[in-house]
């Protein structure tokens, strides 16, 4: 008779214990969220609202159309997968560049995501990226769209690549009339390696079906930060 208050205090609890985990969300057609984007890159700033809407859910892939508050352009059509990792083609065949979440997520959960791009864009002729993710636990964050009881989940790491080599131009006075003539010349630098780290946050809600804050840094291998994204969620509409 001992042990049946305590079987039943152990019952009433599990829900509670069971609860502080998030299955992965069932995104469906017309789920809608619309979010703020800040980006600081040097001295310069840019903020937008942007719009993305479900068009299509298959076994493995969430169809989402994006695009700027108020544009009367068609969208882009991103692809997910269902967990909300992001993949690119490489040598032929998919590769993960982002897993922000690895359903269920639970308090101290870890995992890693490295890939390398081969001319990811006309700076690099490489670039190699690796983070390690963690749940660290849950939080609450306040967004635009209000407060909430958020799973946040950060991902360090680091960044390095060989860059294609960049122009610059220098100016030389020419000729002896003193008119002030000049020719410019072209001097090219050789590719060379650089490297740096990243930071990365983000604050899952399961009713929201995704992050309503979401936090990117990339800093040089001086740790000076020269990337900054945000976003943060202004409304959403799941069903």
């Amino acid at each position: 008779m001992l042990r049946l208050p305590l079987l039943i205090g152990l019952l009433l609890a599990a829900p509670a214990i069971y609860a502080q985990s998030a299955e992965a969300p069932h995104v469906k057609t017309d789920d809608a969220w619309t979010y703020r984007v800040t980006t600081e890159k040097g001295e310069h700033f840019d903020r937008r609202e942007v719009d993305s809407k479900v068009e299509r859910v298959s076994h493995d892939t969430i169809y989402l159309d994006v695009q700027p508050t108020g544009a009367t352009t068609p969208p882009v059509a991103e692809l997910f997968g269902t967990d909300w990792s992001s993949t690119r083609q490489a040598s032929g065949k998919p590769t993960v560049i982002e897993r922000p979440f690895v359903f269920p997520l639970s308090e101290g959960k870890s995992w890693d995501v490295s890939y390398t791009a081969m001319n990811p864009n006309p700076m690099y002729s490489t670039e190699t990226w690796s983070s390690h993710y963690v749940v660290v636990g849950w939080e609450d964050v306040e967004v635009p769209a209000g407060k909430f009881h958020a799973l946040k989940i950060e991902a360090e790491g680091t960044w390095s690549g060989m860059t294609t080599g960049t122009s610059a131009s220098t100016n030389s006075s020419i000729g002896t009339t003193g008119n002030g003539a000049t020719t410019s010349t072209t001097v090219a630098a050789p590719p060379h390696p650089a490297e740096g780290r990243t930071y990365r946050a983000f604050w899952y809600v399961p009713s929201v079906k995704r992050a309503v804050k979401s936090l990117m840094e990339e800093y040089s291998s001086k740790g000076v930060r020269g990337y900054r994204q945000t976003t943060e969620l202004e409304s959403s509409k799941v069903s």
